[in-house]
């Protein structure tokens, strides 16, 4: 009965739109932490729940908040909406040269593309780890070796820029898979 749920998918987000409102007494910030459960439909959650489609009532919001710290994601935004429940999750975007999303030159020409969110963070990087994200966007199967031969330092002076480009989220080292580098820019 009612509106349809409706799914807006975004370059950035996913948004989820119901309409409803929460049970009476339960508010949005009651949802980030262990609260009561009180299902619309009793009889409809507890055939989810026999089926093993949910494993207890009342948690989750809060697997979807811990999933999101988990895999470093924004925090999901809930709230009532329109005469309905909405629920965004935000994501984290891989940026590679192919799609152009960052061009030849990192340093000058990030600015407002991706979403228009990436500057600001392009520009706390120094020169020289601009330059490292350089290289690994141009070849993602860079060594620590090959970046220091390229850049002419020595390899433990790669590794700091390394560590800060991984401390800001820039890049990933897929080491367990395909050995190679994965350039994130968060949104």
């Amino acid at each position: 009965m009612g509106a349809h749920i409706q799914l807006r998918v975004y370059d950035d987000k996913l948004s989820i739109w119901n309409e409803g409102i929460l049970p009476f007494g339960l508010t949005l910030e009651e949802l980030k932490g262990e609260h009561n459960s009180r299902p619309r439909n009793p009889k409809i959650a507890k055939a989810c729940f026999m089926a093993g489609y949910i494993d207890t009532w009342g948690r989750g919001t809060l697997k979807i908040y811990n999933s999101c710290k988990e895999h470093g994601l924004p925090e999901p935004a809930i709230l009532e909406k329109d005469g309905g429940f909405m629920v965004a999750l935000y994501k984290t975007v891989q940026v590679t040269d192919e799609g152009g999303a960052i061009g030849g030159q990192v340093g000058g020409q990030v600015g407002g593309q991706v979403g228009g969110q990436v500057g600001g963070q392009v520009e706390s990087l120094t020169e020289r780890q601009k330059e490292v994200l350089e290289i690994i966007i141009t070849n993602p199967k860079i060594s620590r070796k090959q970046l220091a031969e390229e850049l002419r330092i020595n390899e433990s002076a790669v590794q700091k820029h390394i560590n800060t480009l991984k401390k800001k989220d820039f890049i990933e080292r897929d080491s367990e898979t395909t050995g190679q580098w994965t350039i994130l820019v968060r949104i």
